[in-house]
């Protein structure tokens, strides 16, 4: 449902983060081990599967909350602490900000997914692109590092694979046989002083984000 003002985007975000975290966490508590021939009624597998769909249920809150703040902030509406970016259009509804976000190629509607695309988006509509630019730009790395994390898991193709391959290579140090992005994302930050699962890491960026552009 979309909202009418930033701050109820916010919280929204801030609920699906709530959730993204429960359902991880939950999984992580549900393996029970085998007994005897008995077979474990929760397995490391179903675990995987239930903490890749909690990481993509955040990255797609995240898409929702850039989305459904840039609406707001081009119909004029302002954050919690009374900010609004600079404008260079003013459309009179959320409706006709939606169509002048959709591109000229003939899609139906416009990526949020990609970083890069939503900053070149942000600047044909705010005085230097901001928060959008600013924000974007300050966890291209994170961001990046997402979207490939979302390709390997939505995508079987060799290239998503590869492109995953070569993130936990540099995450890790090397590659640990049939690892699956569930097992990856809970795999703790070596060089991050407390620890944190890389899940959780990304988790706390897109709050920190999130919190640039709604402030």
């Amino acid at each position: 449902m979309a909202r009418n003002n930033p701050a109820d985007v916010l919280k929204d975000f801030d609920k699906s983060i709530l959730r993204s975290q429960g359902l991880a966490g939950a999984a992580q508590q549900w393996i029970v081990r085998a007994n005897g021939p008995q077979k474990p009624r929760f397995t490391i597998a179903y675990r995987n599967m239930l903490v890749e769909l909690a990481f993509l249920h955040l990255f797609l809150a995240w898409e929702r909350f850039l989305e459904e703040s840039f609406l707001l902030y081009m119909v004029g509406k302002k954050s919690p602490r009374k900010y609004a970016p600079q404008r260079f259009v003013t459309p009179p509804t959320r409706i006709h900000a939606y169509q002048l976000t959709l591109p000229e190629w003939g899609r139906s509607y416009a990526e949020w997914d990609n970083p890069e695309v939503v900053r070149q988006r942000a600047k044909r509509f705010f005085k230097k692109g901001d928060p959008y630019e600013s924000t974007l730009s300050a966890h291209t790395h994170v961001l990046k590092e997402m979207r490939t994390i979302r390709n390997a898991i939505v995508h079987r193709s060799i290239s998503s694979q590869d492109n995953f391959d070569k993130l936990v290579r540099n995450k890790l140090g090397y590659l640990p046989s049939n690892l699956r992005v569930g097992s990856f994302l809970i795999t703790v930050v070596r060089s991050h002083v407390v620890p944190i699962s890389y899940l959780d890491y990304y988790l706390k960026g897109l709050i920190n984000a999130a919190r640039d552009i709604i402030p």
